[in-house]
């Protein structure tokens, strides 16, 4: 029989945790009386001791941190992306100034996809 998994809110784990430390129950004790897993005790024990008020983000929230983190790497992944369309640019205009007019097939397919196009669009005549 396969278990589902059970989702607890962080008024739950909160209380959970001050069974322990304010009311003086052992973690096995309070675990079963909660019908829960021990371990859920104990990191929530942790997780409180070192993060305080938010231990317990729930579903979907990240810290200001993690979402500093995500804006930062979307950031570097767009910067990346414009980086390499301007390198394409740059020695298409370089071979352009040296009166080599025709692009190899593979340096237009590069600059397609770099651009966004479908497959079989032309870019440049």
């Amino acid at each position: 029989m396969v278990k589902t998994r059970r989702t607890y809110t962080p008024e739950f784990k909160t209380e959970a945790v001050k069974l322990v430390t304010a009311q003086g129950y052992s973690v096995a004790k309070a675990a079963r009386s909660l019908d829960i897993c021990a371990n859920l005790i104990r990191n929530g024990k942790q997780t409180l001791e070192v993060q305080g008020e938010h231990a317990f983000p729930g579903r979907g929230k990240r810290s200001s941190f993690e979402e500093e983190h995500c804006r930062l790497h979307a950031e570097n992944k767009h910067l990346s992306a414009e980086r390499n369309i301007l390198k394409k640019a740059a020695a298409f205009f370089a071979r352009e100034a040296t009166g080599s007019t025709a692009l190899s097939t593979n340096m237009r397919q590069d600059a397609c996809y770099s651009l966004g196009e479908k497959k079989g669009k032309r870019v440049f005549s």
